[in-house]
């Protein structure tokens, strides 16, 4: 395992050539948040009203990229992180990388001077890196080692296997952190201020294996000195990790300070047509979000309105053969489910059919002949009931969405409000309906973006709005420095 460290610049190295830090800072530079620890300490809700903390979350999760030859860079988020208040932070980087199993893994534990406060910051999918890549496109379910509410779930296994590569490294540091002692070792032992809170971010497959060591922190009881310390997770265009069941018994748990933690304080953040939230589609497997959700839309004007709405209706009509995979797979599974007892049966007798020696020796022969006809005229009309659901469903499915798209597009035309605003139930950012989304929609609108011409249309999905710039840019407060030292 690679691992990297760093201590914080000071703010004169961070101004070479500049006044003094009073004189500067009274002229607009760093920090961006003077006392950003004793904030990050003391905040008493999630996200906090004057939104510094996503906005130094997005900004941590976005410089996470930051390395060179895929390694990870300590320096780097250490000076970042200096910039926006955590004076003379502390940073480790832990990075794991195994081609053959898809695994590019890189996490970083950024400690304030003080020891109160702790980051963990794990790095999204790197663009040029093709077995980054591959981690996203490595489905497979796996099972989580830890039961949530008593049971066991499966999750995205390439987010799952990249979380657990550098976890027992990043274990042992936080659990220095929780004892006082500095997370670099070099430091020494000497005991200060235990940590007090810890914060998980991430962005993209960041923010995937961010909520998976959530979960994990949640229902691992050898873990618990470190959940208790778990303040909030914040996550910027973090795809879906598990099934319906898994999310429900995510938002379920109660952690071990009685908080439904898993629902209340992981907050994901989806930038207006970000399509990595969307992901995996539904034709892989139907995945479903956890937690709260946020949501920047941007402002429309009526055309575009419209076009979003039209193309809306479009996306929905592609998963109409999303559908029929659906209903096929359900068709066939009740196709090879054991046949229903007929009427009759004593209860607890096994499954007709599985005791044929009974039915040759113990069952008179006109009873056998009564059952078989029985069960030979079920077979037939249960098949026929189901093949008629695949048959006439889809049809009247596609009918209603090619009528409802003109009135979805233009009625009414209002502008669209522009902001952050909490999307509940299911409104949240579920599976993308199909892969037209993904492999097609996404990035044509990539590219549009780049175009005078067709800059402002709203497609349905976009790898542009995926970039970590748009967090940053859209979660800082009006008036507030960069992570430069110049105002917006």
């Amino acid at each position: 395992m690679y691992q990297d460290k760093a201590k914080a610049p000071s703010y004169d190295q961070l101004r070479p050539l500049k006044p003094g830090r009073a004189e500067v800072q009274a002229r607009g530079s760093f920090p961006v948040y003077p006392g950003l620890a004793e904030h990050l300490a003391t905040a008493k809700e999630h996200p906090d009203a004057p939104g510094i903390i996503p906005h130094v979350m997005a900004t941590c999760a976005a410089y996470s990229y930051a390395g060179y030859g895929l390694q990870a860079d300590a320096t780097t988020v250490a000076m970042i992180m200096e910039r926006m208040g955590l004076e003379q932070n502390r940073c480790r980087a832990f990075a794991q990388r195994v081609d053959a199993m898809f695994i590019a893994s890189a996490a970083y534990l950024v400690q304030s001077q003080d020891r109160r406060v702790a980051i963990l910051c794990y790095r999204g999918t790197q663009p040029e890196d093709m077995i980054s890549v591959l981690t996203d496109a490595d489905v497979a379910p796996e099972r989580l080692s830890v039961e949530i509410g008593g049971a066991t779930h499966m999750v995205h296994a390439g987010f799952y296997r990249n979380m657990r590569a550098t976890r027992h490294a990043v274990i042992t540091a936080l659990n220095r952190a929780v004892e006082g002692q500095s997370i670099l070792p070099e430091d020494g032992d000497d005991r200060g201020n235990p940590l007090e809170r810890l914060y998980i971010t991430g962005h993209s497959l960041g923010g995937a294996m961010a909520a998976l060591m959530a979960v994990v922190l949640v229902n691992e009881p050898d873990y618990e000195k470190i959940a208790e310390k778990l303040e909030a997770v914040y996550t910027f265009g973090q795809p879906l990790l598990g099934d319906r069941g898994f999310a429900l018994a995510c938002e379920r748990t109660v952690d071990v300070r009685g908080r439904r933690f898993l629902r209340d304080r992981l907050l994901r953040y989806v930038y207006f047509r970000d399509v990595v939230p969307h992901l995996p589609p539904r034709p892989v497997g139907e995945y479903a979000p956890f937690g709260r959700e946020f949501r920047y839309d941007r402002a429309l004007r009526p055309l575009d309105l419209a076009f979003s709405r039209f193309g809306q209706a479009l996306e929905d009509l592609a998963s109409v053969p999303s559908d029929m995979t659906e209903r096929l797979g359900r068709l066939l599974a009740q196709l090879q489910a054991p046949p229903v007892p007929p009427p009759g049966t004593p209860p607890g007798e096994p499954p007709w059919g599985t005791r044929t020696t009974q039915l040759a020796f113990d069952v008179p022969a006109s009873a056998a002949r009564g059952q078989l006809r029985d069960l030979a005229a079920a077979l037939p009309r249960r098949t026929a009931t189901m093949v008629n659901d695949l048959v006439t469903g889809l049809p009247q499915q596609a009918r209603r969405l090619i009528t409802a798209a003109p009135t979805r597009a233009m009625n009414p035309l209002r502008p669209q409000e522009q902001g952050w605003k909490e999307r509940m139930g299911a409104e949240r950012s579920h599976s993308a309906q199909n892969l037209s989304g993904l492999a097609l929609v996404a990035p044509v609108a990539f590219f549009a973006v780049r175009l005078n011409l067709t800059r402002t249309l709203p497609f349905t999905f976009s790898f542009d709005d995926h970039m970590p710039t748009h967090y940053i840019s859209r979660l800082a407060p009006p008036g507030v420095l960069s992570e430069f030292g110049d105002v917006r």
